[in-house]
């Protein structure tokens, strides 16, 4: 019981490493999708911002339209830097749980061993001790014999 109980624990702990990782890849995959969408929407302001200059001769809204978006993947990546912490200290409170609970189970099993071994222990006593009251009590039904 105690075998299969830790097979399935490893199996869940298997089971929710994959599902981290497949979270983990998830992420990984936004992001560059992200950064993607970032670089396009960087040259489409970048091309507007091009024509605003030639049509209107306005450097000045190219700069504010380069430094906001800057601004935005910054912060945006500070997000994404704050999440990734955030998910780790999960998998690492999952971890000590799991560890804790083997922990546990383990001083468990310990415990109920030392009880068994002396539950046996007073068993044998009680019968060496019923042996040798039989073993008086047949010398002293033999001496009253004779």
């Amino acid at each position: 019981q105690a075998r299969l109980q830790a097979e399935e624990r490893q199996e869940r702990q298997a089971k929710k490493q994959e599902e981290a990782k497949q979270a983990r890849l998830q992420a990984e995959e936004q992001q560059a999708k992200k950064q993607k969408e970032k670089r396009e929407e960087a040259q489409q302001a970048k091309l507007h911002a091009e024509e605003d200059f030639e049509v209107k001769g306005a450097a000045v809204a190219l700069e504010k339209r380069l430094d906001d978006q800057q601004q935005r993947q910054e912060l945006q990546l500070e997000e994404e830097k704050h999440a990734k912490k955030q998910e780790e200290k999960r998998e690492e409170a999952q971890q000590a749980k799991l560890h804790a609970e083997e922990k546990q189970h383990l001083q468990e099993k310990k415990m109920l061993e030392k009880t068994q071994r002396a539950s046996l222990l007073r068993t044998k006593e009680k019968r060496e001790t019923q042996e040798k009251q039989q073993k008086v009590t047949e010398e002293h039904q033999k001496v009253k014999d004779v």
